[in-house]
């Protein structure tokens, strides 16, 4: 079960690094801080779907642990 959780940290990290990733406007236009980061197609749908697969996978392992 460890290699399995360590595996889950390692994609759940690769994929919430797309979040971080610049486009341009940074720096420009009114949106700045939280606003920008919730406003922005590019940052809220990598957020949503970071969110989706912990779900997901919390789901999974919590049935999982049911089982046994």
């Amino acid at each position: 079960m460890g290699t399995v959780r360590g595996l889950w940290g390692l994609f759940l990290l690769v994929a919430a690094s797309g979040v971080v990733m610049a486009h341009s406007g940074h720096g420009s236009g009114e949106s700045t801080g939280v606003a920008h980061y919730t406003t922005e197609p590019v940052h809220v749908l990598p957020i949503v779907g970071v969110a989706a697969v912990c779900g997901l996978g919390w789901m999974y392992l919590s049935r999982a642990a049911k089982r046994r």
